[in-house]
């Protein structure tokens, strides 16, 4: 699965309100925190557990069993203790600010709970918090799946319930934490899991397969998806390609990356996607070409609700124009619903609100100020469409870029939107996938024009 497919197919799930993630160690290193092996390399080294022992939670067994347990524990947390914190990485913060309600990690350190400082969450360390009341206020929930350090300074850090790291705690976990993995279990069923920060090297990665192989086949359930990074070395790609069609197998789909800065970029992309599709319009003209433009703003806003999209606009003429298309193709079969069309307004002291020419769509005044209402509202839309228009049209494009919405730029209205067309390449407007032929229409005088924008904006939402 590329990555293209994997954001499109995980947004449908969250729009769907059907999603959970799951965090592993990978998105805790940026921050500072060690992996796997260096978390017990210097425990091995005490232990005298040699290096050719590579499974970690065999070498943290074996450790135990030298060291005793209270005296492993020790040095585990001494090793958070001595972390320099780098800060919550971007990568975390842009996954707690995802519509999702259920988040899980195997992870010790509590950066994913500080990159949800804004919401109101509830956090699960050990089983009894699965026995505990809910709290009907709570936005999301994080369960520290094998256990956890406790909030506050990681120099002052202690461990705020037991940890799962030896052989043993992974071949006793079903019967230690019933209710937590009672839980995993629904919601693998449920929901569809989005795993970052995993890699083969990771003995998390067992648990998974172990948990999609316990499942009764015959069962309905999700697809389930997963990032992880190619090696760049032949034999290791080999084993790379096994284990994911291993994964594929089980029901787990694995997005192939090659650096793990694409981390960030797919869930910007997906934090768009994620929304409910909402296209903003923008542009003006003027005469001679003011009654040709209408008439193809109509056209396009008829594809739009042929789409089932939400349009909104700040009621210029391009905006109007494409909200009586979709207003005349939803009487035209007795569906009106007026929020599919939302014009914004600001408030401009000495004038009074703008009129609309017709009663159509929802109409919202604000007493923000033109940039902080740009803001607002191209924060909740998906593409943009530009007709025409010239410098207040140009900073809205600047900043939808800015925020990672596609721009699509039509040709027929001069302005913007042809100088857009002659001097950009469909990647400078965040629409690389679109096709040859349908950029090409984009510039042309007829309706085929409006085929081509809702081709790409099926490409883009």
């Amino acid at each position: 699965m590329n990555k293209k497919q994997l954001v499109e197919a995980y947004a449908r799930a969250i729009r769907e309100h059907s999603a959970s993630v799951f965090v592993g160690a990978g998105l805790s290193i940026p921050a500072g925190y060690p992996n796997w092996d260096t978390l017990i390399e210097t425990i091995k080294e005490t232990a005298r557990v040699p290096d050719s022992v590579t499974d970690a939670p065999l070498a943290a067994q074996y450790a135990v069993n030298e060291l005793s347990e209270d005296y492993f524990h020790k040095l585990l947390l001494e090793k958070f203790n001595g972390v320099v914190d780098k800060g919550v990485p971007s990568s975390l913060k842009a996954l707690m600010d995802l519509p999702l309600s259920e988040y899980w990690t195997t992870n010790y350190d509590t950066l994913l709970e500080r990159a949800g400082d804004a919401y109101k969450t509830t956090r699960i360390v050990a089983d009894k918090g699965y026995s505990l009341p809910i709290d009907p206020a709570a936005e999301k929930r994080i369960t520290k799946m094998h256990g956890s350090l406790t909030l506050g300074p990681i120099k002052d850090a202690k461990w705020e319930s037991d940890v799962v790291i030896t052989r043993s705690d992974y071949e006793a976990y079903e019967v230690s934490h019933p209710l937590i993995w009672a839980q995993l279990r629904a919601l693998f069923l449920t929901t569809s899991f989005l795993f970052l920060g995993f890699s083969f090297d990771d003995p998390n990665v067992g648990v998974l397969l172990r948990l999609s192989r316990s499942l009764n086949p015959g069962l309905a359930r999700r697809e389930h998806y997963a990032l992880m990074r190619r090696p760049t070395e032949e034999d290791e790609g080999r084993a790379f390609d096994l284990r994911v069609e291993d994964l594929r197998t089980s029901g787990i789909h694995v997005g192939v990356i090659t650096d793990y800065a694409e981390i960030d970029e797919i869930l910007n992309d997906l934090t768009r996607r994620a929304k409910q599709p909402n296209v903003f319009v923008s542009g003006s003209w003027e005469d001679p070409i003011a009654e040709e433009a209408k008439k193809f703003g109509e056209h396009i806003g008829a594809r739009l609700y042929d789409l089932n999209l939400q349009m909104s606009s700040f009621a210029g003429p391009a905006g109007r124009a494409v909200a009586q298309g979709m207003y005349q193709a939803m009487r035209a079969v007795d569906k009106y619903d007026a929020a599919k069309i939302q014009f914004f307004f600001r408030r401009q002291d000495g004038k009074e609100a703008p009129v609309l020419p017709r009663r159509m769509g929802s109409a919202f005044y604000t007493e923000m100020t033109e940039e902080a209402m740009r803001d607002s509202v191209l924060a909740q839309s998906t593409a943009m469409i530009v007709i025409g228009g010239g410098a207040r049209t140009a900073k809205e494009v600047e900043r939808a870029l800015s925020l990672g919405i596609p721009v699509i730029p039509v040709g027929i209205a001069g302005g913007l939107g042809k100088k857009l067309l002659d001097e950009k390449k469909p990647s400078d407007l965040g629409l690389e996938d679109a096709g040859a032929s349908e950029w090409s229409s984009l510039s042309k005088d007829s309706v085929s024009v409006a085929t081509a924008v809702q081709s790409i904006i099926q490409l883009t939402t």
